[in-house]
This record gives structure tokens, C-alpha cells and sequence, in this order.
């Protein structure tokens, strides 16, 4: 039978008992956070000017990170681990999000390029990472990323 628990070391918990996030957190969240940097850029360089409707859709894939990003400050405690704990699943639907409007737009006629391609490979790897990683689902659940779980705390 396979081993599902993540092998954790004291290590990989900061100085307050919470388990740090691995790095390609981070990158997965600038990487979802580039819908708004399109988005703004093209309202201030391009002569795209997206109203209404057209702006809340291109910058739909990039609230699930922006919000994860939020909580990543403050809900990290006892009263926000609930909201905390729906973080990788709201990651999730944010790649999933991406990679659907990537398919979207080549399907509708949209051009591909270097970028698209590049980004979309990007989606699929990070959209893998999302799901395989065991230390990241660790981080999002209380057994292992809460500190009153902290390993200091058990007694072997």
C-alpha cells in the first residue's frame, strides 16, 4: 500500500510551528496573477479598453490567487484556518480557469505564439504541481500545517 503522508522535517516549519510554503507556491500564484498584469497593461498601453462584462472576465482566473494571497497574511490563524484550508482547491479552479481560456481563445481563432505556448505549458505543470504535491496539501490542512499539530508538540 502506498505511503500518502507527506515525510516532513522540523525544517520545513518556521519559528512559529506553521509549515512554510514551498517555493513553487509563490511561482504559482504570480503566474495566475498574470491575468491582471494583461489586463492592466493593455488598458494602459493598447488601444484594448475592456468594459463591463468583457474586463470581469479576463480578470476571472486571477481572483481565486489574488484571494489565496490574502489569506495567506492573515488566515493562517485559528479563526481563518477554514478559509485557509479552501486555498488549494480555489488554486486549483484558478489553473484550471486559465488553462480553459488558453483552449478558448486558440479554438476561437486566436493567434498562438512563443508566449502562449510557453504559458500554456506553464498552466499544465503548475495545474500537475496543484494536485500531486503532498507537501502543498499539507500546508492547507490542520494535521500537518496547524501549528497546534506542530511536531514539537507531539510526544513519540
Amino acid at each position: 500500500m502506498k505511503n500518502t503522508k507527506p515525510l516532513l522535517f522540523p525544517s520545513d516549519y518556521d519559528r512559529f510551528g506553521m509549515l512554510t510554503l514551498p517555493w513553487p507556491f509563490w511561482w504559482t500564484l504570480l503566474l495566475q496573477a498574470r491575468s491582471f498584469a494583461f489586463v492592466m497593461h493593455d488598458r494602459a498601453f493598447g488601444d484594448v479598453h475592456p468594459v463591463g462584462l468583457d474586463i470581469t472576465i479576463a480578470l476571472c482566473p486571477g481572483i481565486p490567487a489574488l484571494i489565496v494571497f490574502a489569506l495567506c497574511a492573515r488566515a493562517r490563524n485559528a479563526r481563518g484556518w477554514e478559509l485557509w484550508s479552501l486555498g488549494r482547491w480555489l488554486l486549483i479552479i484558478g489553473q484550471g480557469l486559465h488553462l480553459g481560456f488558453t483552449l478558448f481563445y486558440c479554438l476561437r481563432g486566436e493567434p498562438i505564439t512563443r508566449w502562449s505556448v510557453v504559458f500554456f505549458l506553464a498552466d499544465i505543470l503548475t495545474l500537475w504541481w496543484l494536485l500531486s504535491s503532498r507537501r502543498l496539501w499539507a500546508c492547507f490542512t490542520r494535521e500537518y500545517g496547524y501549528p497546534s499539530f506542530h511536531y514539537k508538540k507531539r510526544y513519540y
